[in-house]
């Protein structure tokens, strides 16, 4: 590896070509261990960040995209920040002050969050108009395309890192997998569409489709393992703890279930639809629905702790630390609230509705909101 064991490069993305983008600027990183590299960190998902979050936040810097942003996060790794906009760009900014180093223009849209492999950024673009996505891992050290391959039917819903590649779902109900060099390995028909985010465990995936059924699948060669049908359609994400699969659905019910054949161990009603991956810390997990209710449940039994209601919507994939959770509203603000009894310690106001799940990385907050607003807070 030589040099590239201490340091990796990025190219300012300046000239905008047809398709993607030509650099003309080197910027030297160094490769971090430690990155925030896929939507959830883990395969299995990790929400959960083990620091002690104070009243005292402060705004370090706010930059913008061409698109909206989505219900995604971003990805960051040392000195580079990625994100992705509706508008068909993938975005690098520089994680000290925002400056923006470029971009990766395409046609079409990025739903999912760029993730960050060795010295690739790896993301789909969906082109609604021919029903079609592509998908692509852009070298950064060249700033150059490494693969593009097509795919039948759109794709919305997170790609899912693999110890040896990655799992591409699309709305036509099909699971992909390529290896980690962007290798077409196998596809698996599932008949429904598939908007519920994929987590690995122990060397299958699993997910939930718009028929309500949870499918696991060999990593391997795709083989089907089981196919249960539980109710309601899955449309947030899944989070694996302790051979336990959590999710939630559109019917408004958090669902813990036994991931060895799919059984449902309990589950707890919210009454309203749930869009969000649950997210659990070492007692709880917390959930939030549409009709601006937010829960602290007992992961062992499905018992309620505390319940707050609020004038909010919440939509997207929350952060738990030691001792608040991080909520994204969609009635323009950031709420933290305190994992003991519910109580909203702060609040984050901001321009627009909340985008983006909230990561933490070296003591820095990203969150997002309405018109490609991308913001960095400081954290004690």
């Amino acid at each position: 590896m030589g040099l590239l064991k201490k340091f990796i490069y990025i190219f300012s993305l300046s000239i905008i070509l047809t398709g993607c983008t030509t650099s003309i600027l080197l910027v030297k990183s160094r490769i971090d261990e430690k990155a925030y590299t896929m939507f959830g960190k883990t395969p299995q998902k990790t929400f959960f960040v083990p620091i002690d979050i104070t009243e005292s936040i402060k705004l370090k810097w706010e930059s913008d995209t061409r698109g909206a942003l989505t219900n995604s996060s971003v990805t960051v790794s040392d000195s580079i920040v990625f994100v992705n906009d509706l508008y068909g760009r993938v975005y690098a900014f520089n994680f000290y002050n925002g400056k923006k180093y470029g971009e990766i223009r395409n046609k079409g849209a990025v739903y999912t969050t760029p993730v960050i492999s060795n010295l690739w950024v790896v993301f789909v673009v969906s082109m609604e108009e021919d029903d079609m996505s592509k998908f692509i891992m852009y070298n950064f050290t060249i700033a150059k395309s490494f693969r593009e391959v097509d795919i039948e039917g759109r794709v919305e819903t997170e790609i899912l890192k693999t110890p040896d590649g990655f799992i591409v779902t699309t709305l036509d109900g099909d699971v992909i997998k390529y290896n980690d060099f962007g290798i077409f390995q196998w596809k698996t028909k599932t008949e429904y569409a598939i908007r519920c985010n994929s987590t690995f465990f122990n060397e299958k995936i699993y997910f939930g489709n718009d028929n309500g059924e949870i499918i696991s699948i060999n990593n391997s060669d795709g083989k089907v393992n089981y196919k249960k049908k539980i109710d309601g359609m899955f449309r947030s994400g899944n989070i694996i703890e302790n051979s336990k699969l959590f999710i939630t659905n559109v019917n408004g019910i958090l669902y813990c279930l036994n991931i060895k054949k799919g059984e449902i161990i309990w589950k707890y009603q919210s009454n309203s639809d749930i869009m969000m991956t649950p997210v659990i810390d070492n007692s709880n997990i917390y959930i939030g629905n549409l009709s601006g209710s937010f829960y602290s449940i007992d992961k062992n039994n499905g018992q309620k702790k505390w319940e707050i209601n609020t004038d909010g919507l919440f939509n997207i994939t929350p952060l738990v630390t030691n001792n608040v959770v991080i909520v994204p509203d969609f009635n323009k603000k950031i709420l933290l609230i305190d994992k003991q009894n519910g109580t909203i310690k702060n609040t984050l106001e901001l321009k627009g509705r909340a985008k983006l799940s909230p990561v933490i990385y070296k003591n820095t907050l990203f969150v997002g909101y309405d018109r490609g607003n991308l913001q960095a807070y400081e954290i004690n």
